[in-house]
């Protein structure tokens, strides 16, 4: 299905923005081109207030379907606005119609094995050096983390037997684990 996009010198196929993992992937491409000087993507929490997050030469002249990509590194949780705005090589603009995305937070992290005995192994976020572990009476208890095959994993064979909660990062991020 083919949009034309009037008055402005593009043959506009279609306007794709798909969420992946910590980025948005923006996908467009066009049957023809006249004149296109180039191609702003734009980034509304509101669908009011714009902001560029990405500009791509268009090709001014062509004939032939010509696919165009980019990515948003670093979008906002929650609901996302985006459009095209197509630019001509006189300054005039126009914008498609607008495509949302819902970015979810982080999966929560993952502890293994649980209940541990020796060693808790950690996927599903960044650990700094040093992670905090809370007991049952609220005391925090500062461990190192290791590298090992499995990935990051943390020493927990000092702890008493009970129930902890591991706080991961800066985001505040935690797991409960129970230690045998």
């Amino acid at each position: 299905e083919v949009y034309r996009v009037s008055p402005l010198p593009i043959e506009l196929i279609g306007f794709e923005a798909r969420a992946a993992a910590d980025q948005v992937d923006l996908h467009w491409s066009t049957a023809s081109e006249l004149n296109n000087a180039y191609f702003s993507v734009e980034r509304s929490q509101d669908n009011d207030a714009w902001s560029t997050v990405a500009t791509v030469p268009g090709q001014e002249n062509s004939q032939s379907v010509i696919a165009y990509s980019s990515v948003d590194d670093d979008p906002p949780l929650g609901h996302i606005y985006y459009r095209l705005r197509q630019t001509d090589l006189n300054g005039t603009s126009t914008c498609s119609m607008v495509k949302v995305v819902y970015m979810a937070a982080a999966s929560a992290p993952q502890l293994w094995p649980n209940p541990a005995t020796d060693r808790m192994h950690v996927a599903g976020t960044d650990l700094p050096a040093l992670v905090d572990v809370m007991d049952a009476q609220g005391r925090r208890i500062t461990l190192p983390v290791q590298p090992s095959p499995d990935g990051p994993s943390v020493d927990v064979s000092a702890l008493p037997p009970g129930r902890y909660v591991m706080v991961l990062g800066d985001a505040g991020q935690h797991a409960t684990f129970i230690h045998q």
